[in-house]
């Protein structure tokens, strides 16, 4: 991040519906806080504090349903095990990769997800799971306190899990829990 023009914005964006804004023009403040941020760890803690050079900002992780950062070249942190690649995609590139795998026609390790939040929000993701891995399923991923999505190459969505309300995934796992429905969603 060596550009005159590089800057890191921070969006938290809380259950109420808030969103607060946080901005870094300081390339080698930037630097420094992308080296040392874990993702997986954000809403691991009580609070998430934001500091800045005249401030601190502190949320209940609780009441925090994503957070967004937004900035060139941001790295691309691991997902965990078994998987290669979660993008945010829009809800035309979530039907027809819905389609190829009602269709049989996606490409293989690939699986399609719609989530919605807590505020009726709803995302949808492309996962990509990594190479000869058997673990890559995107409902496992809900196991954590974070989903970590990306949208490009300068967008990261970090997503709360506890504000996670539904999740409908295709294709569907190939064990079914005794407790779940064979039904399928109305588009």
């Amino acid at each position: 991040m060596q550009s005159d023009d590089a800057m890191l914005v921070v969006r938290v964006l809380l259950a109420s519906g808030a969103v607060h804004a946080f901005a870094e023009r300081d390339p080698r403040r930037i630097g420094d806080v992308l080296d040392s941020f874990e993702p997986e760890r954000v809403f691991e803690r009580d609070a998430l504090m934001i500091v800045g050079e005249h401030g601190v900002t502190t949320f209940r992780t609780r009441a925090v349903r994503r957070v967004e950062l937004h900035g060139a070249n941001l790295p691309r942190w691991s997902h965990g095990p078994g998987f290669e690649r979660l993008e945010q995609i829009d809800a035309r590139a979530f039907e027809v990769g819905r389609r190829h795998v009602e269709t049989g026609k996606a490409q293989a390790g690939r699986s399609y997800a719609r989530l919605e939040d807590s505020n009726g929000d709803l995302l949808f993701v492309e996962c990509v799971g990594a190479a000869g891995a058997r673990s890559g399923r995107i409902e496992r991923l809900l196991d954590r306190p974070v989903l970590q999505l990306r949208r490009g190459d300068d967008r990261v969505l970090l997503i709360n899990t506890e504000h996670v309300e539904s999740i409908a995934v295709f294709p569907g796992p190939s064990e079914r829990p005794s407790e779940t429905l064979a039904l399928e969603p109305t588009p």
